[in-house]
């Protein structure tokens, strides 16, 4: 499979890598998972469908729906076709804040937590909200000091290349 500018694809699903044997695992992983996930919401829908719903069955939709959904935001914040401007650590930003609604909505609906407990969804708010502002401060210090570090070697190179 080519790219846009016709050098070979780096996916996993790139005719590249078609018959090497951690690829061949790695596509079985994904397809195995897919139909899981079909499987799983299928077992959801049937339990839903014949009044078995449970605790376990909630957590089980629950789970599942935030990771589909997480996929999709991860592609919408992630993906360069769609988003060209933002920064790294914008994208951080903006794929946690979102995924933070997807979380609680799910641990509401999959009763992750006592609904009654505002201690414990207090505690997921902060303990969740920390974690993203570390993770994109982190991430923009980093790259601040790589593009200085790049300015730095360009500068010289420039200079050299003057002589």
């Amino acid at each position: 499979m080519k790219t846009e500018k016709d050098t070979p694809s780096t996916s996993i699903f790139g005719e590249a890598y078609e018959h090497k044997p951690v690829t061949i695992f790695v596509r079985g992983i994904f397809s195995g998972s897919l139909f899981a996930v079909v499987w799983l919401l299928l077992a959801c829908a049937i339990c839903a469908v014949a009044g078995m719903w449970n605790q376990g069955i909630a957590i089980c939709f629950s789970l599942i729906i935030a990771s589909l959904l997480g996929g999709l935001l991860q592609q919408f914040w992630f993906s360069y076709a769609l988003f060209v401007k933002p920064s790294y650590p914008m994208r951080i930003a903006g794929f946690g804040l979102s995924y933070f609604v997807v979380l609680a909505f799910c641990a509401s609906i999959g009763a992750w937590f006592p609904t009654k407990n505002l201690g414990a969804w207090i505690s997921f708010i902060v303990a969740y909200l920390l974690i993203l502002a570390i993770i994109t401060a982190g991430f923009t210090i980093t790259f601040r000091r790589q593009g200085a570090s790049y300015s730095e070697r360009l500068a010289a190179y420039r200079k050299q290349q003057g002589k």
